[in-house]
């Protein structure tokens, strides 16, 4: 099993500053571009209804949890179909976990994990409760490895998460911290390395990450 130590720290410097603002790019004005690039490297999309000024933007409006829309066609792989489809009703976008899984973390364990990974894993953050998702190559860990400390599995051809950027009432927004086309849109196989952290008890042991998870907060967040 890979231990943390065995790779080099990601070095959470002052040239992470800014970085949200160099990354969000699926603000509201531009998710139509965004579901297309998605689409167009094979991470099918769907589209979102989320809360905004009160009410759902679906045509229900009472709707009070996120939700993909029932029109048809539910799924969107091609970058040609899905620009269009997203001009109507402000839709946000669901990325739907085909051929990964997302890893969601508490603040500790995720900091150290993208100590580890670094700029390998496509990684997003919330600022506002400091959890963390890796998009991880599907079928490797476990939903209860992420339970045990506190997080969570989203996995299967049906399910999906908010994309990053996404915004609405009733959503977490996270925000890229490693976006997909820095890593050629492949999830991260590297999964005994997550594990070797998500194991780990002794945060003063010797294979123990090398960084304390505020400091790598705070380096992240600036």
């Amino acid at each position: 099993m890979s231990s943390p130590t065995s790779r080099t720290p990601v070095p959470c410097s002052s040239g992470w500053r800014g970085v949200f603002s160099l990354v969000q790019f699926a603000t509201r004005h531009d998710v139509p571009r965004q579901a297309a690039r998605f689409a167009a490297n094979k991470w099918p999309v769907a589209r979102l209804a989320v809360r905004r000024g009160g009410q759902c933007i679906c045509p229900i409006r009472d709707c009070i949890e996120p939700h993909l829309t029932l029109r048809p066609p539910l799924l969107i792989t091609r970058a040609r179909d899905a620009e269009p489809l997203w001009r109507d009703y402000g839709w946000g976008i669901a990325l739907v976990t085909h051929h990964y899984n997302v890893l969601r973390l508490p603040a500790a364990y995720g900091a150290h994990v993208h100590q580890v990974l670094g700029t390998a894993c496509p990684t997003a953050i919330c600022r506002a409760t400091r959890e963390w998702r890796f998009f991880v190559a599907p079928g490797e860990l476990q939903y209860a490895e992420a339970a045990a400390v506190g997080g969570d599995l989203t996995a299967g051809p049906s399910a999906w998460v908010p994309a990053p950027g996404t915004e609405g009432e009733d959503v977490d927004v996270y925000r890229w911290l490693v976006p997909p086309h820095l890593t050629g849109w492949r999830p991260s196989k590297d999964t005994n390395a997550i594990r070797a952290v998500l194991r780990t008890t002794d945060w003063n042991a010797a294979d123990a990450p090398s960084r304390g998870w505020p400091e790598i907060l705070a380096r992240v967040l600036r």
